[in-house]
């Protein structure tokens, strides 16, 4: 962009399924959102008025709440541009909108890095505190809990009922395992950080994860918290 209304806090970028995502304000009240897609967007907001707007030389569809405002247009490549705002003015949501110049994306701020990943997975969500792997052939899915998940957070924890002590790469807790394929695992980290791994279904409830002990351990090993 070349303008952001002042005032919306941290600016965060990430993987979001088939969505490249920039926001600013990321989980305050206000916040703006830029999503770049091969789809349309699936609006998750009731808007009380639909009407358009010019961006450049696109005509956009511009959708309005109580609180919110969304820009959605189609460029010439055939992805899809999709402004949404919290508390943001219509006028600096336009602003921000007719900003926008094509250019990489700054990569996310990890708190981590990988060595190693199980062989046929692929990023399926990034975001500020981890990321999530799936199968390559699983359907693309905006859902940010959807497969193979690692995070690192400073959240505290109680192990849950039938959960067992683990230590792996030198570091303690537990692991839960259900189903045979869905599993939590909970590590306590030299600083006092929690890192976290779960394996969960994907979007049609249809696939899940399969990850051995074997592998599990060894894709913990490769972790190098930062």
């Amino acid at each position: 962009p070349g303008w952001v209304p002042s005032g919306l806090g941290k600016r965060w970028t990430g993987i979001v399924g088939p969505q490249a995502v920039l926001e600013y304000g990321y989980g305050g009240p206000r916040a703006l959102r830029l999503s770049v897609d091969t789809v349309s967007y699936d609006w998750d907001w009731e808007a009380s008025s639909q009407t358009t707007a010019k961006i450049g030389s696109y005509t956009a569809t511009l959708r309005q709440g109580a609180t919110f405002i969304g820009l959605t247009w189609q460029i010439e490549d055939g992805r899809w541009l999709t402004v949404n705002t919290s508390e943001v003015s219509l006028a600096d949501a336009l602003r921000f909108a007719r900003s926008l110049q094509p250019q990489p994306l700054p990569p996310p701020e990890m708190p981590f890095t990988l060595e190693w990943a199980p062989d046929g997975f692929v990023l399926q969500y990034v975001g500020n505190e981890g990321l999530c792997l799936a199968p390559a052939a699983w359907p693309p899915s905006n859902n940010s809990s959807n497969g193979f998940c690692v995070a690192v957070s400073t959240n505290d924890y109680s192990p849950p009922p039938r959960s067992r002590p683990i230590t792996l790469a030198g570091w303690s807790g537990y692991v839960l395992r259900e189903l045979g394929f869905w599993f939590h695992v909970v590590l306590r980290l030299s600083d006092g950080r929690l890192l976290s791994i779960d394996g969960t279904g994907g979007r049609t409830g249809r696939e899940f994860v399969y990850i051995s002990d074997a592998d599990l351990e060894r894709f913990v090993e490769g972790v190098t918290p930062r």
